[in-house]
């Protein structure tokens, strides 16, 4: 965890310098949609179809609002549309969409008790970030 959490201060430094920003990114306040999508450099339709997906993180507000902690815009600078993972999900129960970039895992069926959920090893954050980070074939 702690190789995730150097990441993830290397992200906000750099997201901080590239947005010129006059304080850095806070790992721990809340943004909204739209200052997370100047601070990730994305197009809002993008940002908001990947959350409607539940590809990326998000804290849902009220009926309508969102916020994004700064832990979660530094996963999806560093992760993209696959941060969701990290926080393991958080499609929400009315979306018909099927998130098929991602490995096969065990699912729980509905009305499982509490604690029967599968806890995802501390080898997973490291295993993503090193799928991400690998250097694409031919270079």
């Amino acid at each position: 965890m702690e190789h995730l959490t150097e990441m993830r201060l290397g992200a906000a430094a750099e997201i901080s310098r590239m947005r010129d920003l006059k304080e850095p990114l806070a790992l721990y306040r809340e943004y909204g949609e739209k200052e997370a999508v100047f601070l990730l450099g994305q197009d809002e339709s993008s940002v908001k179809r990947w959350r409607r997906a539940g590809l990326i993180p998000y804290r849902p507000l009220g009926e309508k609002g969102v916020r994004y902690l700064g832990l979660q815009i530094c996963d999806i600078y560093l992760f993209g549309n696959r941060a969701a993972e990290l926080w393991g999900g958080t499609q929400s129960e009315n979306s018909n969409s099927e998130n098929t970039g991602s490995e096969e895992r065990e699912t729980v069926p509905h009305g499982s008790g509490a604690g029967s959920t599968k806890t995802p090893d501390k080898s997973d954050a490291l295993r993503l970030a090193q799928q991400t980070l690998k250097k694409p074939r031919g270079f």
